[in-house]
């Protein structure tokens, strides 16, 4: 079919005379013709689906009669709960995974009777994951009986050069929320940590609420005043004392970790942190002070996408 093998008729029969190669010639074209006809419906179903998803996701003012209605007729239930995951980066490794993630999607769905679709929007893979409908958010995600990251992070562990954030779970309708916080979590978390792979909105929504505040507070005078002279040392100078107090900090004051992150000696880290405390009389021994230069680095990062 398709100039594929989908199937095999197996005739249990030593010798064929005339009639019987007319008859099994007559079963293979009725088997690929009803073949043909389901993998014409299944890609059918599969665009429709998709159109479908890329009006969920752009923010199309649907109703949500109309989404309820247009879910149930392909396969995406409304009454089940649905959050959306990104996975990007190393766009071949992807390619080469996706049977896998769908074989992984295919066999979680089954069992909850609840289709998952995966969808590409560029160089990003977007997953539109369904929960049964009792997996309405709690107050704590983690006693959810059952969880994608869960199922997906062995996924992208085994698979390198690619990363994947989650946003939380919403109702059908409000799937674009989802997967607005998805790409947040991705973009954020990786400033944050750029050894992690897997970055939940959950994680990265005081930082998002940082910058929301912002605007409407002096933020950026208050951090000139807590690291402009560290920041301005580092542009004159080629340093990346800035980004070393951040993971120092971020790390708990290991020198090891942070070393890691920058990929640097250990020895180099210490050099840092001593030149800091030196030059800009920085300490990081009293909490509330880790506290703020962290949230105040945080905001120097995001705000110029570092």
């Amino acid at each position: 079919m398709d100039k594929e093998m989908v199937g095999k008729l197996i005739v249990d029969k030593e010798k064929l005379d005339e009639l019987d190669q007319v008859c099994i010639e007559q079963a293979r074209l009725v088997f690929s013709l009803e073949l043909m006809r389901r993998k014409t419906a299944v890609d059918t179903e599969k665009r429709l689906r998709g159109n479908f998803v890329d009006e969920l996701l752009s923010g199309l003012p649907l109703s949500k009669q109309e989404i309820m209605s247009k879910g149930s007729q392909l396969g995406l239930k409304p009454e089940a709960v649905w959050e959306v995951a990104i996975i990007e980066g190393d766009e071949e490794e992807i390619s080469r995974q996706i049977d896998k993630l769908n074989h992984t999607l295919a066999e979680e769905s089954q069992k909850h009777h609840i289709k998952s679709h995966i969808h590409w929007i560029g160089e990003r893979l977007v997953l539109l994951l369904g929960s049964p409908s009792q997996e309405i958010p709690t107050q704590n995600p983690k006693k959810d009986t059952f969880n994608w990251r869960e199922k997906l992070i062995p996924f992208i562990h085994h698979c390198s050069g690619i990363r994947i954030g989650f946003g939380e779970k919403v109702q059908l309708w409000d799937v674009q929320k989802s997967y607005v916080e998805a790409k947040k979590a991705v973009i954020f978390g990786m400033r944050l940590d750029n050894q992690k792979r897997v970055f939940t909105f959950e994680e990265i929504e005081m930082f998002h609420l940082l910058m929301d505040v912002s605007e409407s507070v002096e933020m950026d005078k208050f951090v000139e005043k807590k690291i402009g002279k560290l920041n301005q040392y580092d542009q004159e100078n080629g340093t990346d004392f800035v980004k070393t107090l951040y993971y120092y900090i971020y790390t708990r004051g290991s020198l090891l970790e942070t070393a890691k992150h920058l990929f640097l000696h250990r020895n180099s880290v210490k050099y840092r942190m001593d030149k800091i405390r030196e030059l800009f009389d920085i300490h990081t021994e009293n909490s509330q002070e880790r506290l703020v230069y962290f949230f105040c680095i945080s905001y120097h990062l995001f705000k110029n996408n570092e």
